[in-house]
C-alpha cells in the first residue's frame, strides 16, 4: 500500500518535501541529515511557500505557451484552439485545487502537441 511521507530536516525540523511511496521503500526517501514522519506536516510558512511554487509554475507554463494565442503564430486554427483550452485549464487549476498541499496532488492539464 502507498503511503504519504514527510521528509524533515533532522537539524531545522523543518518539512523538507513530501514523498509517497510503498513501505518497504521509504527508507530510500532520505539523505543525510533527513528522517521521515508518516503523513504530511507542514507549518503556514510552508504552506505558504508551495502555493507561490504552484503558482509560478502554473505561470511558467502559461508564458512558455504565450506564443501559440500569437495573430502571426504558424499554428492552425484548430490547433489555436488547443492550445487556448490548454491555457484555459491552467488558469482555472487554483480554482480546481484549493486545498492542494503538493504539486503531486494536482492533476495538471496535458500540453498539445
Amino acid at each position: 500500500m502507498i503511503k504519504t511521507f514527510t521528509v524533515i530536516n533532522s537539524l531545522t525540523g523543518q518539512p523538507v518535501r513530501f514523498c509517497q511511496c510503498v513501505e518497504s521503500d521509504k527508507d530510500l526517501l532520505c539523505a543525510e541529515n533527513e528522517h521521515l514522519v508518516e503523513g504530511r506536516q507542514e507549518s503556514e510558512v510552508d504552506s505558504q511557500l508551495l502555493l507561490i511554487q504552484f503558482k509560478d509554475l502554473r505561470n511558467s507554463l502559461l508564458a512558455e505557451s504565450d506564443w501559440t494565442q500569437f495573430a502571426d503564430s504558424p499554428l492552425s486554427d484548430t490547433k489555436k484552439a488547443e492550445w487556448a483550452t490548454y491555457r484555459q485549464a491552467l488558469r482555472d487549476l487554483p480554482q480546481q485545487y484549493p486545498d492542494a498541499i503538493i504539486n503531486d496532488d494536482i492533476i495538471w492539464p496535458t500540453k498539445p502537441r
